[in-house]
């Protein structure tokens, strides 16, 4: 089973893979003196990563349909950030509890 959890999307509920610590300190160096195509090779590669490859597939399609309306310009980024987020919050979560437990 491809270990998940949900992000609900645009109407989608998408399952991505929390990303780690590593992958949310390593991209803003990554993203920091890359061009605007090495940017989008590393989102693209990031969101691959971090989405079911068959809801990777269902956004791409999204984007690129003519007559969708929901998907704009600015949604790829807007997903990219939720993903980000979703790790963000999960990280604070678990130390928020490791802080707790050292507290008794």
């Amino acid at each position: 089973m491809w270990p998940h959890e949900t992000l609900n999307f645009l109407g989608d509920t998408l399952r991505i893979r929390t990303p780690r610590p590593a992958a949310l300190s390593a991209l803003p160096m990554m993203l920091a003196d890359s061009d605007n195509v090495e940017q989008n090779r590393i989102m693209k590669r990031f969101l691959s990563r971090h989405l079911h490859p068959d809801d990777f597939q269902h956004v791409l399609n999204r984007s690129t349909d003519p007559d969708e309306a929901e998907y704009t310009i600015t949604s790829i980024g807007e997903l990219f950030g939720a993903v980000l987020n979703a790790g963000t919050d999960a990280f604070k979560a678990a130390a928020q509890d490791a802080e707790s437990k050292v507290k008794g």
